[in-house]
């Protein structure tokens, strides 16, 4: 089976050293200077409100931009945003930075281990700095529409025209927020 587009960068787990201010995307192949989360993963903290109000502000930033570059809307589907919300909490958990995780699972694994049986398109994104949540999200979204056009990346991954749905999970531990969007071409819910 060929890996999904947003597995095309890397082909193992990173382990994710300390940074100052950087935007690590892991398609840019960048996974090696992603920043290691300050707090130990039993001190995580999620608060949900928050949370809820950046995979929000994320999935109107996604939209926003498809419909600038003459893409059809997609739709925010739950299964994929259960799927990319765990997957986010565990690259700050486990200190790691990769479309695979450290056991060598890539996303479409992931995927159909929560009954999605549709292909899926990831994108990552990873920042740790002093700006609030939500700029950090603007932040992110920038750096993925900043990638060239003429490449299968972030940015293509996000502007696929064949993509109707996708799921959008963010996680953030002190000043850092690891960020998780998975894409489909159909509907998760149906598909066999």
């Amino acid at each position: 089976m060929a890996a999904p587009l947003g597995a095309l960068a890397t082909d193992d787990a990173a382990q994710v050293p300390a940074a100052k201010k950087s935007y690590y995307v892991d398609l840019a192949g960048n996974e090696d200077d992603a920043p290691k989360p300050s707090q130990p993963p039993s001190k995580l903290k999620t608060d949900k409100d928050s949370v809820a109000k950046l995979e929000a502000k994320t999935f109107q930033l996604i939209n926003e931009a498809r419909k600038a570059n003459g893409a059809e809307a997609v739709t925010l589907n739950k299964k994929l945003s259960d799927l990319a919300r765990t997957y986010a909490q565990r690259l700050l958990a486990e200190k790691f930075f990769s479309h695979w995780d450290p056991a060598g699972v890539g996303a479409q694994e992931r995927a159909s281990k929560a009954g999605i049986k549709c292909g899926v398109y990831e994108n990552l994104g990873w920042q740790s700095d002093e700006d609030t949540s939500m700029e950090k999200v603007a932040d992110l979204h920038k750096s993925f529409m900043d990638e060239p056009a003429d490449q299968k990346n972030h940015r293509y991954i996000l502007l696929h025209p064949k993509h109707q749905y996708v799921g959008v999970g963010i996680a953030k531990s002190g000043d850092e927020l690891a960020l998780v969007q998975e894409y489909t071409d159909e509907n998760p819910d149906e598909a066999h």
